[in-house]
């Protein structure tokens, strides 16, 4: 079962996030309704660019498939966008019912996700679809709101970390984190400039 605490972590890789079931004997602790998660995922030009080099776009998918087969859309409703030079927010999976269930539903997001990414012209949309999930997050009642951005911009270039870090924190309701695809020395940098949490 999908530790939700740690969704962050899943998306930054880590396959240590699952936990056992077990029946809660404190019936009231449970949810009346679903967390709301949005997930944006960068799939502009330079994804599928440099994926040859370091993966970063197979790195992605596979995030998203690990996200796609965990999720108990009971617990937690998602919504899965991606962002580029072309879209802010193209919406592969949407909140509600209809969720890929099969292999060959899930099979059919990832070649979205990948085609969207091999044809996008070039841009950043980082900041834009970050404000877009934020809003789509915090439409609905739900038990919690997470909103999910990843990106291979380069902060200093289409946006400062100051831009970033006062959006990310705009929301009393959601929580929002971005996950950049980087160098070792400008990860150090994004971690310097902003809040520890906000970014990774």
């Amino acid at each position: 079962d999908l530790d939700e605490n740690r969704l962050v972590d899943l998306m930054a890789g880590s396959r240590d996030v699952f936990k056992k079931r077990e029946e809660n004997p404190n019936k009231a602790a449970i949810q009346a309704i679903p967390k709301r998660l949005v997930l944006s995922v960068d799939l502009s030009r330079s994804m599928s660019m440099f994926n040859g080099g370091d993966r970063r776009l197979d790195r992605t998918l596979q995030m998203v498939a690990l996200l796609l087969e965990s999720m108990d859309p009971q617990r937690i409703d998602y919504c899965i966008v991606g962002h580029s030079g072309d879209a802010v927010a193209e919406v592969f999976v949407d909140f509600g019912p209809g969720k890929p269930s099969s292999p060959e539903e899930r099979a059919a997001v990832l070649s979205s996700l990948f085609l969207h990414a091999t044809t996008a012209d070039s841009g950043d949309s980082t900041l834009a679809s970050l404000q877009w999930s934020i809003e789509k997050c915090q439409s609905a009642p739900a038990d919690d709101y997470l909103v999910i951005v990843t990106s291979d911009s380069n902060i200093g270039g289409y946006f400062s970390s100051r831009e970033l870090q006062e959006l990310l924190t705009s929301s009393e309701t959601v929580k929002s984190v971005a996950l950049f695809i980087a160098s070792l020395q400008d990860a150090e940098k994004i971690t310097k400039e902003m809040q520890p949490g906000l970014a990774r």
